[in-house]
Parts: structure tokens; C-alpha cells; sequence
């Protein structure tokens, strides 16, 4: 089955990325939200600072109780949504305001994917 996004397409084709990574965002203990780590894909650009990335990201609503929180997170109970987000802005978030590592993992795609 092949699924076309008009949206993202337009999003990660400028510039036209020459390769994608799956970037793990280590642990922060300061945020339960983030006790397991976030991922999201890098799209390579020419200059990879102003590369894209696409992350899927729950919604969390601003008054949840911990189990609320523990139980809808476990289960899939928020809703999430897309978003993409230049890479400079990723590293801004989690590597120098959380202190967290960003660890790379080179995708082995091919243009016939």
C-alpha cells in the first residue's frame, strides 16, 4: 500500500534530504513524561542544522492526575499529533535547556522505499 501526505512531503522536501535517522532523545528525570526517552526522525538536508524532523507527540491535557496520566499514557488515551520542527530547534530542547543526549541511528534507505 502506498500512502502519499501532500503535507509532509512539502514539509521535508526543501531541501531535498539525502538520508533519514531515527534520533533517540535520552531520559530526563525532571519530566515523568519523559522518563522512557522520545524518538523522532531526522530528515538530512545540505546543512543539518536547518534539517526537518517528524515526531509524533501525545497531547497531554494541563490538569491530569498522575494516574490519569500513568493509566491514559500506558493505553494510549491521549490524543497526539504530528509535528514537524526544524533540528536546530530539537537540539535547542532537549540537548541544551534538558541536558539530555540525542543519539543517532543512521537509517539504510533506498529511493525505492
Amino acid at each position: 500500500m502506498n500512502v502519499v501526505c501532500d503535507d509532509l512531503n512539502s514539509s521535508v522536501s526543501d531541501p531535498q534530504p539525502t538520508s533519514v535517522s531515527l534520533v533517540f532523545a535520552a531520559s530526563f528525570m525532571g519530566a515523568p513524561m519523559s522518563y522512557f526517552g522520545h524518538t523522532f526522525l531526522l530528515f538530512h538536508g545540505s546543512n543539518t542544522m536547518f534539517s526537518k524532523t517528524l515526531s509524533f507527540m501525545a497531547e497531554i491535557p494541563d490538569k491530569v492526575s498522575a494516574m490519569g496520566y500513568a493509566y491514559n499514557g500506558l493505553s494510549g488515551g491521549f490524543n497526539g499529533s504530528y509535528q514537524i520542527v526544524d533540528y536546530w530547534k530539537m537540539i535547542e530542547a532537549y540537548n541544551i535547556i534538558e541536558g539530555r543526549s540525542l543519539i543517532e541511528y543512521h537509517l539504510n534507505l533506498t529511493p525505492n522505499l
